[in-house]
């Protein structure tokens, strides 16, 4: 796209062994409206073949630089010596097998940043999609406002019960790192949610109301990973043990963080398990209600799944 106007972004996009993704990844960034300041693909000392197939790509995209780590660094430092080094005013991390789909992403963002001093972190909403790009679920993007402007506090209460910017893809006023660490805890799982929370203490969000990322769900995906080894609930746990440490966090912060642990507790425990939240945490009322609501949302789940399958039954048998 010719005589694109240049934003004061710096692109900087993680892989490991994530090559096969790469070309559409870039291809978008390539098809914003506006041009990036400058753009660093670097990857995680991915072994052979996937590190020589990176090299290789490395030709065909002469605007962007593109490095390697040397030695595998692991997510969290990985990302971490990436953003030491940004030369714009703000900045966007991506992972390789993810890619924009609204090619005014950049552009918007970094007007809502320009219009609004206070907001440090600009997100939009995304669709996880199988490895064939397909959607896995409906477009959840409300329409209505352009953008939604949310205090570091509201935001604050939103991270206590769920991670609300659950793809990495946002545009992050560079200077925030003055006051708060990249990454500034380190957790395989909740590296990103953790990351997000800090940021509330050093100014607002916003979210552009639009679907922007496609997120992709794989057999090498992160998350994918850690639910196959069944991590998840003491990840989450320490995630939250981090955050209730946090010299800035309130006492209001605190309340709200330690309901959030027992319900994601509660939600990462099986069915078979539900008694182990109860005799950790006392049998409190907050315990009860959210194992009432864990176990009310798998029965209407189940009920839903039998539901189809009687549907389906009968269709099959219909003449």
């Amino acid at each position: 796209m010719p005589d694109r106007p240049v934003v004061p972004v710096s692109v900087r996009v993680i892989s490991y062994k994530y090559e096969r993704y790469l070309p559409q990844c870039l291809a978008a960034f390539a098809a914003q409206s506006v041009q990036p300041h400058s753009t660093v693909v670097s990857d995680d000392c991915s072994p052979p073949p996937h590190g020589q197939a990176f090299r290789d790509l490395a030709a065909q995209y002469p605007h962007a630089r593109f490095r390697d780590t040397g030695h595998n660094r692991g997510t969290v430092n990985h990302v971490r010596d990436l953003l030491a080094d940004l030369d714009a005013a703000y900045y966007i991390l991506f992972s390789a097998d993810d890619y924009l789909v609204d090619r005014d992403f950049l552009r918007d963002a970094v007007q809502c940043m320009e219009a609004n001093p206070s907001v440090v972190v600009v997100y939009a909403y995304h669709m996880p999609v199988g490895n064939d790009g397909r959607p896995l679920r409906g477009d959840l993007a409300p329409g209505g406002a352009p953008v939604t402007l949310m205090s570091g506090q509201h935001m604050r209460d939103l991270f206590a019960f769920d991670n609300v910017v659950p793809a990495v893809a946002a545009v992050v006023r560079s200077a925030v790192h003055q006051r708060v660490p990249v990454f500034p805890i380190d957790n395989a799982l909740c590296h990103d949610w953790l990351h997000w929370y800090c940021l509330t203490f050093a100014g607002d969000f916003a979210r552009i109301n639009r679907t922007v990322t496609h997120y992709r769900m794989h057999g090498a995906n992160l998350s994918m990973d850690i639910d196959r080894d069944r991590r998840t609930r003491d990840l989450v746990d320490a995630a939250y043990a981090a955050l209730l440490a946090h010299q800035d966090t309130s006492a209001h912060d605190r309340a709200l963080l330690r309901r959030g642990r027992i319900h994601r507790y509660v939600q990462a425990t099986t069915a078979a398990q539900l008694w182990r939240p109860l005799v950790r945490h006392g049998g409190s009322v907050v315990t009860w209600l959210s194992v009432a609501e864990v176990l009310s949302a798998r029965i209407a789940e189940r009920a839903t799944h039998w539901q189809r399958r009687l549907h389906d039954t009968i269709a099959r048998g219909s003449p």
